[in-house]
């Protein structure tokens, strides 16, 4: 299933007009939000002078990165950006997955692809799950014909496709003729320290107040959990501080609503039980009341 994204639903009330700046809040982000500069300043440099033109040409971009880092918050802004500087003129993401893009059909793959591709004309394609494209029947016949639309439209249209980074070699080693044609943006692993600031963000932003000796209780557990490889990173923190919000209106028997959730008011102080009870429920240890 293929969806529309207009770039003027990217933002809130809470956010700057311009999505793309607006990524100055999320450190995690700067060496990745550089990295583009870089890759739309030298294709901009090479339309006033094509001898400075180097591969890639265009500004397709492979977003390897792991899940839970903001990669659906980056690509809208990408997107954003790219329409304020004149790379795409209409104003939306279509979004598709890449299985979208194979039929299990004699014949009709080509017809499927060029239907994910034609609509999004002008503006920008946002393929997720890009190692999905590999291991069907007809996925040759997919990757063979978005290439050859790629060839065809240069200036038409900007492809973004999200990788996980486990899944980076084998896609490059099966199409490396697919992956030569985008500029493969990296994105950087937060270390505890990164996601604990993010986590204060988060909490200012809600006006909660955190215990004191937050590094210490959290830091190893954050730690323990990125080894283990069960870790989404700022997405988890996000899970954190709900479970923790949930933990202190049961500890507390906040008020509930008329739709039986919490009512949880603005200025509340978490303690480390209501980490402490988090971080359990986010190991599988801890359980919540349906009551």
């Amino acid at each position: 299933m293929s969806k529309t994204r207009g770039m003027t639903g990217l933002t809130d009330n809470n956010r700057t007009h311009d999505p793309w700046a607006d990524l100055t809040r999320f450190t995690w982000l700067t060496p990745v939000r550089q990295r583009i500069e870089d890759v739309v300043a030298s294709y901009e440099l090479a339309q006033h002078d094509p001898t400075r033109a180097v591969a890639p040409e265009g500004l397709h971009l492979l977003l390897v990165a792991k899940p839970g880092l903001g990669r659906f918050r980056f690509a809208g802004a990408l997107g954003s950006m790219l329409l304020n500087r004149g790379h795409i003129r209409d104003n939306r993401i279509n979004v598709t997955f890449a299985r979208d893009f194979v039929s299990g059909w004699i014949g009709q793959t080509r017809r499927v692809t060029l239907g994910k591709c034609e609509p999004a004309l002008n503006a920008m394609l946002l393929i997720q799950y890009a190692s999905e494209l590999a291991g069907y029947t007809f996925s040759r016949e997919a990757v063979d014909t978005l290439i050859e639309f790629m060839d065809a439209n240069k200036s038409r249209i900007v492809i973004a496709m999200i990788l996980d980074p486990g899944e980076m070699p084998k896609f490059a080693a099966v199409y490396p003729e697919l992956v030569s044609r985008f500029h493969k943006i990296e994105f950087p692993i937060p270390g505890p320290n990164e996601q604990l600031e993010f986590l204060r963000k988060l909490a200012r932003h809600s006006n909660y107040l955190l215990p004191n000796d937050l590094e210490q209780l959290l830091g190893p557990w954050i730690e323990r959990r990125m080894r283990e490889d069960r870790w989404e990173y700022m997405r988890q923190i996000g899970r954190l501080l709900g479970a923790a919000t949930y933990a202190w209106a049961e500890r507390t028997a906040a008020p509930r609503g008329p739709d039986r959730r919490y009512q949880i008011p603005e200025g509340l102080n978490l303690e480390r039980v209501d980490f402490e009870s988090a971080m359990a429920e986010l190991d599988g240890r801890g359980a919540r009341s349906t009551a």
